[in-house]
């Protein structure tokens, strides 16, 4: 078998044999191309099916095998071929048999071993001789795929040598069929290694993805993270500047509240001290400080209020006391009388809730109208409104406003506890914020130079406040004289609020007469509503229990009345000196603004810096996502490569199918055919029975136009036209030439011999 690059399997490798007899040069064969071998006539005897219908006379297998085509393939069945060698027979020896041609492309010549000249000796182990090359056609051809075993003799430079050979049989078809497996199963290989390539890669981005998404996770974490310290910072920031602004205008205020530090003179003194040196040891606790003071004043000036309400409302208390024992016994008597006119009256008097109600409305309208006057009486209006409402929750407000006028040096030094603790704990926010504005330091190197040019102009500024600050001194001063002033006229307002308080004390005894004129319409509700006059029994004693309580309370009150006023007169002596205290706090103040100013810089700066961090993250996430995306595009260009190759091999195998069918229904017509050629051949058979008796002589041979020198017309002879158009002659030659035609047909047959070959 020939070896390929198209994957075939070797052939079992050659046995040469070496003989020392030379080969004489009279045995040389004179090879002639298959090329050369004449055209059959459609009527010859290649048609013949099988061996059973040629002649037993030697000189019809010399005809037949010299008529074969050469293309190696068997035509009565395309299942059948050969090897591609043609034989012939030498004319010195006609006991030999050698290569005369070999067809391009065919096993053989794929195999590369035969040569031109080389002398058959066996098929399949089988020795033949000259006189069977009648039979190599049907010992060589056979199934296309199988193997045939020739063993051939080479003489050459005077030495003899043996070789064995299997050649596979088979045809051009058969080969470009194994060519297109061969490169169809080439590119499915081509296909596969790319795919597992492609997903080899796939995975590799994916990993790479995954890595990449982790990595972004991490960095969206490390971003949030940022974020969320730099909104608290910003919020703390947000606070302290908040802190800031509320202590700028408790500065504004500072004079006018520290009036009203009568109860907490004490506390306020020891509470600077502590102050002080609290601004002498930390400049960073000013912001604790200035909060726990406005806490501080915020608590003295409620007292105070509280305090100046007591005034106000001690005359007032005790008229109300009075009259409140009178409404007492008087709903007493109501209550009495309720009962017998309940039921006709009570729509009525859901009426007149309403109106007092809207009473009620107006009169809360009116204080709230007072309390946007003066915010420290509004808490005391309030307790006026609530009075109206309910005995019993004035009484309580009053007891409350007496025991809160008691605990409020307590509660002021519980302040001062806290804003210690909260001064300790605005340090430790403040160490924390100093540790991390040290670890990232090195963001704000670049900004150092800018930080110094902004400290010369804050410097300039601090210049500037400091005489804003000046003029706003000044303008305290101002400020302090007009609030005296707004203090009298607050108290003129509070014996109107007085004034207008009996009016209404006035107006409700006007409605309790009227309601006394509509008692007689409601006693016969009452007897519906036993509940509800259960309810009112229940009420009347915690109404006098109230009251009780609520004249004790009065006479507490009344004593810490002048303590109050004593205090109050402490207090003024120690004002100057507060206002000097507050001097030192603005200017510390503005040491302090200096500086938060400073960290909010770096602050903004550090902002800036993580914000390019996270676009710097994003641009990088986007581009990782637009490789994946290109290779996605890649991984679907090769899958559609491998659908269209694969379309292309279905469409081979289609063709492939195609062409057996064509093959199969070729065979059947050519059975067909053969049918028909089988009664030709009887025909031939008898006709070429009648030439082996016919005997023309040499010169009417030559009247007939035959050459027997010419092998390429001797088939003329042996046709059966040319039987038919030379009987006539022969028959009225008679006997006369049968000596001169067997000499003649003698000469011919050996000529035959010479030139009669067999391809297989």
């Amino acid at each position: 078998m020939y070896s390929s690059s198209h994957g075939m399997t070797q052939a079992p490798a050659t046995r040469m044999f070496v003989s020392p007899s030379p080969m004489s040069p009279n045995m040389s064969p004179s090879p002639r191309m298959a090329t050369q071998h004449p055209s059959p006539s459609p009527f010859s005897p290649k048609f013949s099916p099988s061996s059973r219908h040629r002649s037993s006379s030697p000189q019809m297998f010399r005809q037949t095998a010299a008529t074969t085509t050469l293309t190696g393939v068997s035509e009565t069945d395309p299942s059948q071929a050969g090897v591609g060698i043609y034989f012939q027979q030498t004319p010195e020896d006609l006991d030999k048999i050698y290569v005369k041609s070999i067809i391009p492309g065919s096993s053989a010549d794929r195999e590369g071993t035969v040569r031109i000249g080389d002398f058959l000796v066996s098929v399949n182990e089988q020795r033949i001789p000259g006189s069977a090359i009648h039979l190599l056609r049907s010992l060589i051809i056979g199934e296309v795929g199988t193997f045939v075993k020739l063993g051939f003799r080479r003489e050459e430079e005077g030495q003899v040598s043996f070789y064995e050979i299997s050649l596979m049989r088979a045809n051009q078809d058969f080969f470009n069929q194994l060519q297109a497996k061969a490169q169809i199963q080439k590119d499915a290989e081509q296909l596969r290694s790319s795919l597992v390539q492609a997903e080899q890669e796939l995975s590799g981005l994916r990993q790479k993805l995954q890595a990449t998404e982790s990595l972004a996770n991490k960095e969206n974490d490390e971003v949030r993270r940022m974020k969320s310290l730099l909104t608290s910072t910003e919020e703390q920031l947000r606070i302290v500047t908040n802190t800031l602004k509320e202590e700028e205008e408790e500065r504004k205020r500072l004079e006018v509240k520290l009036r009203r530090e009568q109860a907490q003179q004490q506390q306020d003194e020891e509470e600077a001290k502590r102050l002080e040196l609290l601004l002498g040891q930390a400049q960073g606790k000013l912001i604790s400080a200035e909060e726990s003071l406005k806490r501080s004043q915020d608590q003295r000036s409620e007292l105070e209020s509280r305090l100046q309400g007591l005034v106000l409302e001690r005359s007032a208390a005790e008229a109300e006391e009075s009259e409140l024992l009178r409404l007492i016994e008087q709903r007493l008597q109501e209550h009495q009388q309720m009962k017998e006119q309940e039921e006709a009256t009570v729509r009525s008097l859901e009426l007149r809730r309403q109106q007092l109600e809207e009473e009620l409305k107006q009169e809360e309208k009116s204080e709230r109208e007072l309390q946007a006057k003066n915010q420290e009486v509004m808490t005391r209006k309030h307790i006026v409104e609530d009075q109206l409402r309910g005995l019993e929750a004035e009484n309580e407000q009053l007891m409350q406003s007496v025991v809160e006028a008691e605990q409020s040096y307590q509660d002021s030094e519980q302040l001062y506890k806290e804003m210690h603790e909260r001064n300790a704990e605005l340090q430790r926010r403040l160490r924390e914020l100093e540790e991390q504005s040290h670890s990232s330091q090195y963001h704000l190197e670049a900004v150092k130079e800018k930080i110094k040019a902004e400290q010369k102009a804050w410097e300039e500024k601090l210049q500037k406040e400091q005489k804003a600050l000046e003029a706003d001194e000044i303008q305290y001063r101002a400020r302090e004289e007009e609030l005296l002033l707004q203090m009298e006229r607050i108290q003129k307002e509070a014996n109107t609020l007085k004034l207008e308080a009996d009016e209404r004390q006035r107006k409700l005894e006007e409605t309790l007469s009227n309601l006394e004129s509509e008692n007689a319409r409601v006693q016969k509700l009452l007897e519906a509503e036993e509940d509800l006059a259960q309810s009112l029994k229940e009420r009347k004693e915690v109404i006098g229990d109230q009251l009780s309580k609520a004249q004790a309370e009065l006479s507490l009150a009344r004593g810490a009345r002048d303590d109050a006023q004593q205090k109050l007169k402490d207090t003024e002596t120690d004002k100057l000196k507060a206002l000097e205290r507050e001097r030192a706090l603005d200017v510390e103040l503005a040491r302090e603004r200096k500086r938060e100013s400073e960290r909010v810089e770096q602050l903004k700066m550090a902002r800036r810096e993580l914000e390019a961090q996270r676009k710097a993250k994003e641009d990088q996430l986007r581009e990782e996502e637009e490789l994946y995306k290109i290779s996605e595009q890649k991984l679907e260009e090769a899958s559609k490569e491998l659908a269209y190759l694969q379309k292309q091999a279905a469409a081979l195998m289609e063709a492939e199918k195609r062409r057996l069918d064509r093959e199969l229904k070729f065979k059947q017509s050519h059975t067909a055919v053969l049918a028909c050629m089988d009664e030709c051949m009887k025909i031939q058979g008898g006709l070429k029975k009648q030439l082996d008796s016919v005997h023309l002589p040499a010169p009417a041979l030559s009247e007939l136009g035959l050459a027997f020198n010419d092998t390429s017309n001797f088939s003329l002879a042996g046709s059966p036209a040319a039987t038919r158009s030379h009987a006539p002659l022969t028959a009225s030659r008679g006997s006369e030439g049968r000596g001169a035609g067997h000499s003649m047909k003698e000469e011919t047959m050996r000529r035959l011999r010479m030139e009669e070959g067999t391809f297989v």
